[in-house]
This record gives C-alpha cells, sequence and structure tokens, in this order.
C-alpha cells in the first residue's frame, strides 16, 4: 500500500497530460473524496471513543457499532470496484482525449509564417530568454508544490492530533471532518477561478505556512493551549486546521494545473509535479518524525479531561 501511494501520483499525473486539462481537476476532486467518503462511512458505523462519567471518574468506552468490520471493507471493495469502472470508461470515452499529437503539430506547420533572414537571429535570442525564463518558473512552481504538499502530508497531519484534542474530542472530529468536506470543494474552485500570477501563489502559499504555523504552535502549547476552556478556541482551532486544508488543496490544484498548460512537453513537467508532491511529502515527515518521536515536543493530552 505504501508503494502504491507514493507512486500513484507520479504515474497518474503524467497519464491525465493525455486530457482534457479539467479532468486534471477532476483527478484532485476524487483525492479529496477518496478520504471523504471513508470518513462519513465511518461517522456512520458509529465508530469511535466516548467519554463517560462512572462512579465521578470520566473514563474513555468504544461507541456501538451499527454494523460491523467485513460490512464496512465491502462498502470500501464497492467504492474500490466504481473507481475502477470510471477508469476503464475515461480510457474508451474517446471525447475525453485531447487531440493527436500529429494534429496539432500539422497545425502548427501550416499556421507558421515564412521567417526573413534578417529576423532569425532575434527570435533565436528570444526563444533562449524565454526558455531561460520558462525553467525557472518550473523551478518555483515545483518548489512551491513540494512546500504545499510537505505541510499538507507531512507536517499538519502529524500535529493536528496534538492541536486539537486538548479542547475536545468533538473539535479533533469537527475539524478532521470539516477538512475533509472542505478540500474536495476547493479542488472545484481552479476551474472558476484562474490563478496564473507567481507572486499571487507565492503569496497564498505564505498565507499557508502561517496557517500551518499556528496549528504545529497550538500543537506545542498541548495539553493546556490558550483558551483551552472556551467554546471560541474549539472554534478557532477548527477554522485554522479547515481553512489550511482547503488553501492547500486549493493551491495544490493550481499548481498541477499551471504544469500541465504546457502545449510542448505537458507530461514531463506533469511527471515531476508529482514527483514533487512526493518529495515535499517525505521531507515535511522526516522533519515531523524526531520532533514527536526523539525529542518528544509535543504531549498529548488526556483522552478525556
Amino acid at each position: 500500500m505504501a508503494s502504491v501511494n507514493a507512486t500513484s501520483n507520479i504515474l497518474f499525473m503524467p497519464f491525465m497530460a493525455t486530457f482534457h486539462a479539467s479532468y486534471l481537476t477532476a483527478y484532485f476532486v476524487g483525492m479529496g473524496l477518496s478520504s471523504l467518503f471513508p470518513s462519513i462511512i465511518s461517522i456512520l458505523q458509529g465508530s469511535g471513543n466516548d467519554c463517560v462519567v462512572v462512579n465521578g471518574t470520566s473514563i474513555q468506552t468504544s461507541g456501538i457499532l451499527q454494523f460491523g468490520i467485513p460490512e464496512f471493507n465491502f462498502i470500501m471493495l464497492s467504492w474500490m470496484l466504481l473507481a475502477t469502472a470510471a477508469f476503464l470508461y475515461l480510457i474508451h470515452f474517446k471525447n475525453a482525449e485531447k487531440k493527436g499529437p500529429l494534429t496539432d503539430q500539422l497545425s502548427v506547420k501550416l499556421s507558421m509564417p515564412v521567417d526573413e533572414p534578417g529576423s532569425q537571429c532575434t527570435e533565436t535570442h528570444i526563444a533562449e530568454d524565454r526558455s531561460h525564463t520558462d525553467k525557472l518558473r518550473l523551478g518555483l512552481l515545483l518548489f512551491l508544490m513540494a512546500a504545499i504538499n510537505a505541510q499538507m502530508n507531512g507536517i499538519v497531519p502529524s500535529v493536528q492530533s496534538y492541536a486539537s484534542l486538548p479542547f475536545s474530542q468533538k473539535t479533533y472530529h469537527f475539524g478532521l471532518t470539516l477538512s475533509n468536506i472542505a478540500s474536495p470543494i476547493a479542488c472545484f474552485l481552479p476551474l472558476f477561478v484562474k490563478i496564473t500570477s507567481l507572486s499571487v501563489l507565492v503569496s497564498l502559499t505564505m498565507v499557508s505556512t502561517v496557517l500551518t504555523g499556528l496549528i504545529v504552535a497550538f500543537a506545542v502549547m498541548s495539553p493546556t493551549p490558550i483558551l483551552q476552556f472556551s467554546t471560541w478556541g474549539s472554534v478557532l482551532i477548527i477554522s485554522i486546521v479547515v481553512c489550511s486544508e482547503s488553501l492547500n488543496a486549493f493551491l495544490r490544484t493550481v499548481l498541477a494545473t499551471l504544469l500541465g498548460d504546457s502545449a510542448t512537453d505537458n507530461e514531463i513537467r506533469l511527471f515531476w509535479g508529482g514527483a514533487f508532491m512526493q518529495i515535499g511529502s517525505l521531507l515535511g515527515s522526516i522533519a515531523m518524525f524526531p520532533l514527536i518521536n526523539i525529542f518528544h515536543l509535543f504531549v498529548s493530552a488526556p483522552p478525556c479531561q
């Protein structure tokens, strides 16, 4: 499972270059739904722990399941079979594919004007400058992709429980569930909100980093964060977690769309986009592992307090 999860983005994103650009957005929406659907089924199942008072002492007990583990696994199997059927349908759905490369090249050749000898030198310099600019832009997009995924898949999941559980288990579950709901919705936004400015993308990434920093700060204060026994504390940490997840999901989709907008080497660019997604996730996890397991920087709150 780990090898499949680690290589899926690297393999799938270049493959999505053979389809219309909107299908890449749908791919990230599906990634969000892949965590939302099991969460909904888990809530309907009634899994989780509750705190009950026995003889004046609050203890943790398991809830009554509405259906068993075999039924849960069967629902997950049906979901995977549905996804497989959709994938096979997408492959054979010819209208979803882009124009063939031969047709595109022919149309470009027919529309190209005849170059005059005096303009060839100028066009060469312009092409070199444009190539250098494109490489710098590609490098920045890949760096932002790695930074976003380091926060989204490495840092925030590692400390979210430390930041939320001191308020209550309901706070933690609300933050987790609302994040799973907001993520696929945020992935839809690039279909309507087009961002191509690098300065805007860098600014939004900085905002995302600030939100991640706030989550880490609350995690460091565990088990006694500020506003611990206030409703506003729960509202604040839930809002920060949901905004962080939504913004990261939105930026990841926008960056992938920009990487796939190239008319010539979009498959290679998307391949590296998928690779830097995994590199960022790896670096984020490596950074958090010693802080949690070696230095014990974060302290878990008691399950029932």
